[in-house]
This record gives structure tokens, C-alpha cells and sequence, in this order.
């Protein structure tokens, strides 16, 4: 889950990927699409980029999945960008590698790729801004750690196969409790998904 900060701080990010374009880019049009848009965090990030784009004249577009495991709704809003001549486009991949092929395409056509929240395998972006996820997953298991007193059986809920924030949170937690708390033991790593549905059928299976 992301805190408040973390929105604060990708609202903060796509203000400052429009800043850079400054009033040269005046008139450009950046496409924003994040890894779903019913979650708030995307919402706030969707408030941040539509206000720099306001403020600076550069038209933003956003443009997502409803869903965040809807991968080929993703592929399919970076092509309508390439069709749409946009000059930019930030992304928050909601795969590690699946829209990789479409990515490469975009910068063929000379479209700048920025990449937040998340990594992808390739490396067709310019740049990429996210949090230290594994880092988080390193604090969790401290915090979780004192909570229960160095002992105990927990379960670590994943959010979605795929995600590389997903991943390196769960690997910093997992190190992170097999390092430094042999009292702990993680009897479950499920992977929770998008909808209040799969993790409900996760949890009961």
C-alpha cells in the first residue's frame, strides 16, 4: 500500500518531468498513464500532471487501465500516443517487460519515454523516478518485527505478480526477516491482485 507521501512525492515527480520542458516545450503534449486509475494514488498523480500542465502550457494527457493487471490496455495507450504524435510520454509500467516491444517503437518515432514507480527489464526509457522499494520492504520488517516481538507467523500479502515494486518489496522484506529474525517465520506469500475479489479468493484458498 502507498502511504500519503508517496503521493505527494510522484505528484511532485510529474510536476517536475513537466518543468523541465519549460517553455520550450510550450504547446507539446505529454502523455501520462499510470498502472490503473481507480486507485486514489493515481488519481493524485492524474491532479499534479493536469496543474504543472496548466501552469506551463504543455498539454497533459492522461490516459490508463481502470485496472492495474490490465497489461494490454497499457501496450494499446502507448500506441494510440504514437499515433497521437505526442512528445513524451511518462509511464508506470504494470508489467516488468510486456509493453517493452511498444516502448521501443515509441522511441523510434523520437517520443521521450519516462518511467515512474516501477522498473521495467528493457531500457528504452531516458530516466526513471521511484522509491527505494526494496528499502521499504526492509522497514516493514523492522516495524513488523517490534510489533510482535522478534517472534512469531506472519504472512507477507503480495500486491501483483510482475510488478517490479512488488518484487523488490517483497525481497527486502523476506531478506530482511531471514537475516535478522530467525524467530519470524513467514508461513504464506500470496499474491493479493487488484480487485477486493482475487484477494478475497487468495486469502480463502
Amino acid at each position: 500500500m502507498r502511504t500519503l507521501n508517496q503521493v505527494f512525492v510522484f505528484s511532485a515527480v510529474v510536476n517536475l518531468i513537466l518543468l523541465s520542458a519549460s517553455t520550450v516545450y510550450a504547446g507539446h503534449r505529454i502523455l501520462v498513464i499510470p498502472k490503473g486509475t481507480k486507485a486514489v494514488f493515481w488519481q493524485k498523480v492524474h491532479e499534479g500532471a493536469a496543474q504543472a500542465g496548466k501552469d506551463l502550457g504543455v498539454k497533459t494527457v492522461f490516459r490508463g487501465p481502470r485496472n492495474e493487471d490490465q497489461h494490454d490496455a497499457q501496450k494499446r495507450i502507448v500506441e494510440w500516443g504514437i499515433r497521437e504524435k505526442c512528445d513524451a510520454i511518462v509511464l508506470a509500467p504494470n508489467h516488468i517487460r510486456l509493453t517493452a516491444p511498444v516502448l521501443e517503437k515509441a522511441r523510434n518515432h523520437g517520443i521521450q519515454i519516462v518511467l515512474i514507480d516501477s522498473k521495467m527489464d528493457a531500457g528504452h526509457h531516458a530516466c526513471i523516478v521511484e522509491s527505494d522499494n526494496t528499502k521499504a520492504g526492509l522497514q516493514a520488517a523492522d516495524y513488523l518485527a517490534g510489533l510482535i516481538q522478534n517472534t512469531g507467523r506472519v504472512i507477507l500479502a503480495r500486491h501483483m505478480k510482475k510488478h517490479a515494486s512488488t518484487s523488490e518489496r517483497a525481497m527486502g522484506f523476506s531478506q530482511r526477516v531471514s537475516n535478522a529474525y530467525p524467530g519470524i517465520k513467514i508461513v504464506a506469500d500470496p499474491y493479493l491482485g487488484d480487485s477486493k475479489g482475487f484477494a478475497y479468493r487468495s486469502v480463502i484458498e
